[in-house]
């Protein structure tokens, strides 16, 4: 079953898409695809190198015994990398005692100072405190945090890997119906996060007032079977559509594509 082709789609430095459309028009595959999950039967998907990317699905498996504030600090398990290597080298210096004047304690002082810098240039310092920030943004109380992961219902558990994929600051964040599992409360604190997330977002959502208020771009499966690429909100998107709905002109911004079989 084809679900689209002869798709050519660039996303920029910086922009927020709102992926939307019906149910079975191919939203989800077409991020999956653009993660890496599914293989394209045709064409390719090109990104810079190094790139780093992160992909919220709609559904996660169960998480482990870890504890919620453990299970979302992997999403720094680089800085924490950094850390441990401050404290190995703080180890080392102690282990040198009063042999302080040698070029080996020299050499290891060096590599110290800059592991150090490191850790605080990366935000180390304030890295415990951001990630009690995300979760109590998505809804979790201070008092909860040291309880295991798999005490939550699957809510929760996903509420916990959103935490851990907004701490790693991708590149490029892919969410797939992010606010299923939000109350009214953490979904305002996510719409400001992700308001500031300095990366580029698709975001696929029937949450209508929370796409207005974060997408710059919309990309729209519609029903006369084609993609519509549009520069805006949500609001402003569904103002185009109606405006073309008047006139049967083809927009050459269009990409034609074939809806699934349901």
């Amino acid at each position: 079953q084809t679900l689209f082709e002869s798709v050519q789609w660039q996303v920029n430095p910086g922009q927020r898409v709102g992926l939307i459309g019906p149910n079975g028009a191919g939203k989800s595959t077409l991020i999956k695809i653009i993660s890496g999950m599914i293989e394209p039967d045709h064409g390719q998907v090109n990104t810079i190198k190094g790139l780093k990317l992160g992909y919220l699905p709609q559904e996660v498996a169960e998480l482990g015994s870890n504890t919620i504030r453990d299970e979302a600090s992997k999403g720094l398990a680089s800085l924490w990398m950094i850390r441990d290597e401050v404290e190995a080298l703080a180890n080392q210096l102690a282990h040198y005692g009063d042999q302080v004047n040698t070029s080996a304690y020299e050499e290891t002082l060096a590599q110290y100072g800059v592991a150090q810098a490191r850790f605080e240039q990366e935000g180390g310092f304030e890295a415990e405190s951001k990630v009690e920030q995300v979760l109590c943004g998505l809804g979790f109380p201070v008092e909860r945090l040291d309880h295991p992961c798999d005490t939550l219902s699957g809510g929760w558990q996903m509420r916990v890997v959103l935490a851990r994929l907004l701490l790693q600051a991708p590149d490029l964040l892919l969410l797939d119906e992010p606010t299923n599992h939000l109350d009214l409360e953490s979904v305002g604190w996510l719409k400001h996060f992700l308001n500031s997330f300095e990366g580029s977002l698709i975001l696929i959502s029937h949450d209508r007032w929370f796409l207005d208020r974060i997408a710059t771009h919309i990309l729209a499966f519609e029903g006369d079977s084609h993609v519509e690429w549009f520069e805006g909100n949500y609001e402003a998107y569904e103002e185009d559509r109606k405006r073309r709905l008047g006139h049967d002109a083809d927009q050459p911004h269009r990409i034609r594509y074939k809806p699934i079989s349901r």
